[in-house]
């Protein structure tokens, strides 16, 4: 958002109290991808330093990544994938992740 939209002070507003404004929820998977794709890449480099990844949690976040990645990529609603086989392969995915999630340290 550039300082010349109307919106901008009430965003600047908002940014200092919360953090973020608005703009960051008017599509939320995007916002969420692109917050979390380079710290779980981080993670993946960094956590075996300090604790054991299995290889289910390793293919867990490995493809949480590539779905991220990809919403983000194409410049996707959240509900209107590439193809029926991504489309397919993201709740097992999110199943997956789930599982691991209370695992990420």
């Amino acid at each position: 958002m550039k300082a010349t939209d109307k919106r901008w002070n009430k965003m600047k507003k908002q940014r200092l109290k919360y953090g973020f404004d608005d703009s960051e929820t008017w599509s939320l998977c995007n916002t969420f991808a692109e917050f979390m794709v380079p710290r779980l890449k981080r993670y993946l480099k960094i956590a075996n330093e300090v604790i054991v990844i299995d290889d289910e949690m390793r293919k867990a976040i490995e493809d949480m990544i590539w779905l991220l990645t990809r919403v983000n990529e194409e410049e996707i609603d959240c509900d209107d994938f590439i193809t029926r086989e991504e489309y397919e392969r993201f709740p097992e995915i999110f199943e997956k992740f789930g599982k691991q999630f209370i695992r990420l340290w």
